[in-house]
This record gives C-alpha cells, sequence and structure tokens, in this order.
C-alpha cells in the first residue's frame, strides 16, 4: 500500500471519527498515550498506523484491520492451510515476463535444547542457531557437555 492509499483511509476513519480529536479520544481508554498529534502525523506524513491500534480502530470505526495494515492482518481462511502463491499468480506480477514479487523471506533456523545431566545441576537452556558440531558448557554448573544430538537420532546412531 502506497502512501497515498494510507492517507486516503487515515483521512476516512478520521471523518468517522469525527476528527482527529475525536479519534484520539475514542483510542485513549485502550491506548492512553495516543494524542491528536499523533492521529494529525498519520495524516499529514502518511505513516503507518502502529498494529496495537488497529483492531480498536476497527472496533470504534468499522474499516477493517485489514484495511489498515494489510501487511499485518492479512485475510485468512481457517478452512485451508496458509501457503504462499508461486510468483507468477502473486499480485502485481504479470506471468511470463520473469518479474517476482517476493514479500517475505524465509531460512531454516536451529533452536537447541540443552538439559544439563549432571544430577547436582539439572539446568534447562536453549540456543538459537547453534552449532552442533561446538563443545558446550553449561550456564549454571560449568561442566563441558556432549555434542547436541540432532533431532530424532538415536544413542549410537547418527
Amino acid at each position: 500500500m502506497d502512501k497515498q492509499a494510507r492517507k486516503a483511509i487515515i483521512q476516512s476513519i478520521i471523518e468517522k471519527a469525527g476528527g482527529q480529536t475525536a479519534l484520539a479520544r475514542l483510542l485513549q481508554p485502550y491506548h492512553p498515550n495516543i494524542r491528536q498529534q499523533h492521529v494529525e502525523k498519520w495524516l499529514r506524513y502518511g505513516y503507518r498506523i502502529p498494529g496495537e491500534y488497529c483492531p480498536t480502530i476497527e472496533a470504534v470505526t468499522g474499516i477493517s484491520k485489514e484495511a489498515l495494515r494489510p501487511d499485518i492482518y492479512a485475510e485468512r481462511s481457517l478452512s485451508r492451510p496458509i501457503r504462499p502463491q508461486p510468483p507468477e499468480r502473486r499480485e502485481g506480477a504479470a506471468a511470463g515476463d520473469g518479474s517476482v514479487s517476493h514479500r517475505y523471506s524465509a531460512s531454516a533456523e536451529i533452536l537447541v535444547r540443552f538439559l544439563c545431566p549432571h544430577p547436582s545441576c539439572g539446568g534447562e537452556w536453549a540456543i538459537w542457531n547453534a552449532a552442533l558440531s561446538r563443545v558446550y558448557f553449561c550456564p549454571w554448573c560449568g561442566r563441558q557437555l556432549d555434542p547436541p544430538q540432532p533431532a530424532g537420532a538415536v544413542d549410537g546412531a547418527a
């Protein structure tokens, strides 16, 4: 959504609420720190409305949170799994022209969970993207641990 489209939606929200100050007052019971100046900056500069305000604005004005922040609140059907569309079928990309519009990037991540095997310690912790070939030490007792096993590995089989 470009800046002009955001400004048009924000203007319609302000009109439904009865003005910038009225919109700020409608949001204050749920978001005590909001002021008219915030609303004015959203409109003047075309700022994105913070995602935490969108459900409240939807309840107050009836404009859906999907329209306010489609990057956060995409319409999803619970009857089917969420899968990205192939690039040639996405909006804005013509089939076969070679242009691809990527909306996100994905990467494989490893979360290694540790449990100190020493009976006097028993500490638990996790390390994100931990190397499986590295030597680790318990952060509580300082003892060296055996290298972590990949998920599903059984003792003696690697």
